[in-house]
């Protein structure tokens, strides 16, 4: 099939035509109920057209709020207006009068520190990706994000050098947490020294299951790796719910981290103090996932209703035939099914913000407990411009994850003076998976998809001279399975 221009606002898809949306609107005074089984807009808008006193909804923070035909329209950042077909007449929605957003900041939280308090405060997963169709252009209501960012620590090779092993854990070890007040801390656990703690984060995406208690090198290597796969996981989500709207400006905070502590970077911190400390400058999770997609001038994703856009920021056109491939993926044993294909035969003009939307209607039929989405972009040569890929639910509700899942293989084919070829590969599906060693360098991609039988080959770019020897008895592999038992 083919795209045509942007659609209209409210405009969503065939099987969801019966409604209509605002976006970034709530009714006021007029709420008559809230309807906590609704977790998605669309679902808020079928519960609100099943109900006789129901004339408009309002979807926020994860619940669906029903409301009078009374209640007066505002500007209302996340939130969503529900309008079952035949309800009205629909008010025009109000816009803010501001052109720029400054946050939010999610800061970690759920242990006692210099940041924050002990309270566990966990926050709205942004999962599944909702796109609302609307008019694209600087010619309509649109907002500059200039600052947004989600708290995180590093990986288990930066942080342990700068404490002693009875202390590796997210906790400290079992020793007191001592008296924090905002700004600073008294009593011996290190790690209320360490700003935002990762227990809100986990929590969040994982669920309360996971051990954030247990101290030890394999303990705190998985929550270190689970609290930075949560990082990517928020943005993620964030940035594509961005980039689907009238949005003109990203920017996140922040690039490097400057302490080995829960800070906001998507590249590890640099130290030289402690013995055994790596080099900064290596790739976290979320850093990989701005390169493959996030951040990629081409950007595409699908909401769970099977309404998708692709949109190009790069300055230059994207000639004809350029390709949008939408494929499920099983959890449980890896199998790779396409869904949908949208060829634009037109190509996208240069943008920024050249947008499309497009409908993919069997991603409606995909069950999130038990599949993932991935969004390929490639180019009429055959260049991959973007690969995105979108659980529909966050990884606490998945139920065909295999845990502890497969062993992951890994074998250095090839060296050169600053580099090495990994050849990576699994016998089952690994989702997220993540190489690192202590060499000195990172890797071309991480956190990635590891499809069964199907072997990958990943470059590690050494920050100098490469140490061979280093990299073959430290490379090792994490992935989601394995790290939620």
């Amino acid at each position: 099939s083919s795209s045509s221009s942007s659609s209209s606002v409210g405009l969503r898809s065939a099987a969801v035509s019966t409604c209509t949306f605002q976006e970034n609107v709530d009714y006021d005074h007029g709420t008559i109920w809230t309807h906590p089984t609704a977790r998605s807009p669309i679902e808020c808008c079928t519960e609100c057209s099943a109900n006789s006193s129901c004339v408009v909804a309002v979807f926020y923070q994860g619940l669906c709020w029903f409301k009078h035909p009374n209640a007066k329209p505002s500007y209302s950042p996340g939130a969503v207006a529900c309008w079952p077909s035949g309800h009205g007449p629909i008010p025009p929605a109000p816009i803010s009068g501001n052109i720029e957003e400054h946050g939010p900041y999610i800061g970690g939280n759920g242990f006692p520190s210099v940041a924050n308090t002990a309270g566990l405060s966990p926050f709205p997963s942004n999962i599944p990706l909702i796109v609302v169709p609307q008019q694209i252009g600087p010619q309509y209501p649109n907002m500059f994000a200039s600052e947004f960012g989600t708290a995180v620590m590093s990986s288990f090779e930066s942080m342990s050098a700068y404490l002693r092993p009875e202390h590796w854990g997210l906790h400290g070890g079992n020793i007191p947490s001592g008296t924090c007040n905002l700004g600073s801390c008294t009593g011996p656990n290190p790690m209320s020294q360490r700003n935002h703690p990762c227990d809100n984060i986990i929590v969040s995406y994982f669920g309360t299951s996971v051990d954030r208690n247990s101290t030890g090198e394999s303990a705190f290597k998985k929550q270190l790796y689970l609290c930075m796969i949560s990082q990517a996981l928020q943005m993620q989500f964030n940035i594509l719910t961005r980039r689907s709207s009238n949005t003109f400006g990203t920017i996140i905070w922040q690039l490097n981290e400057i302490w080995p502590t829960g800070g906001w970077g998507s590249l590890e911190f640099s130290g030289s103090s402690a013995q055994g400390q790596v080099l900064g400058g290596r790739w976290k999770p979320l850093h990989y996932w701005l390169k493959r997609s996030l951040f990629a001038d081409v950007v595409a994703a699908c909401g769970p209703d099977g309404v998708c856009f692709v949109k190009n920021d790069a300055p230059t056109a994207l000639p004809a035939g350029l390709v949008v491939n939408v494929t499920s993926v099983d959890l449980a044993n890896g199998q790779v099914v396409q869904l949908h294909e949208e060829v634009f035969s037109a190509g996208l003009p240069a943008g920024a913000g050249a947008m499309r939307y497009f409908s993919a209607p069997a991603v409606a039929s995909i069950d999130g407990h038990t599949h993932l989405l991935q969004v390929q972009v490639t180019s009429a040569a055959g260049a991959l411009l973007c690969d995105s890929v979108q659980p529909l639910l966050p990884p606490s509700e998945w139920t065909a994850l295999a845990r502890p899942g497969p062993t992951v293989q890994t074998a250095i084919t090839a060296t050169t003076h600053d580099s090495a070829t990994v050849r990576v590969s699994s016998p089952a599906l690994a989702v997220y998976t993540t190489l690192t060693t202590m060499a000195q360098g990172r890797f071309s991609d991480n956190a990635f998809l590891l499809l069964p039988n199907q072997p990958r080959e990943i470059t590690f770019l050494a920050f100098g001279a490469l140490d061979a020897d280093l990299l073959h008895s430290s490379l090792r592999v994490e992935h989601l399975g394995q790290s939620l038992v």
